[in-house]
């Protein structure tokens, strides 16, 4: 029998601080929505998601903006997951990245990070990274999140 256990891995929470749904307006049938819900949230990988777009943009049209955001934040998901990112939440003014006990990131980065600039990066309890950054739109959330990953990473 299969377990219904979820991993760790799997439990990445990941707040945009904007919408990020399947319109009514977009997809009216409650039934296909959830079950699209279903299909985004087990996507295994980048290539999966971007399939399930051409699949809606065939199927329904352009993508409102609320579902770009969707399909933004199943993305990061994935990758955060593999660094052993358990939370992450971004804001007009904040970035808050929850780390699991043993990330897979290079923590000496982050500490070189924090050191070079303590006004703009702080760790608190010691597994969550805090980083002031102004922003407007989520595009620039995004670009911030990329850039920290990468920095973390490479």
């Amino acid at each position: 029998e299969p377990s219904l256990k979820i991993t760790q891995d799997e439990q990445t929470e990941v707040n945009l601080s904007t919408s990020a749904l399947l319109p009514e307006t977009y997809i009216p049938d409650v039934g296909l929505r959830l079950s699209l819900y279903k299909r985004i949230a087990n996507a295994k990988n980048a290539k999966a998601l971007r399939e399930l777009q051409v699949e809606l943009i065939d199927r329904f049209g352009l993508l409102p903006e609320p579902t770009n955001a969707l399909f933004q934040s199943a993305e990061l998901k994935l990758s955060l997951s593999k660094l052993g990112v358990k939370k992450l939440e971004a804001n007009t003014s904040n970035i808050v990245m929850e780390f699991n006990p043993e990330p897979k990131i290079d923590t000496s980065k982050l500490i070189q990070l924090i050191q070079n600039n303590p006004t703009k990066y702080r760790l608190e309890q010691g597994t969550t990274l805090k980083v002031a950054s102004p922003n407007e739109s989520l595009q620039q959330r995004l670009q911030q999140i990329d850039s920290l990953i990468e920095t973390l990473t490479s």
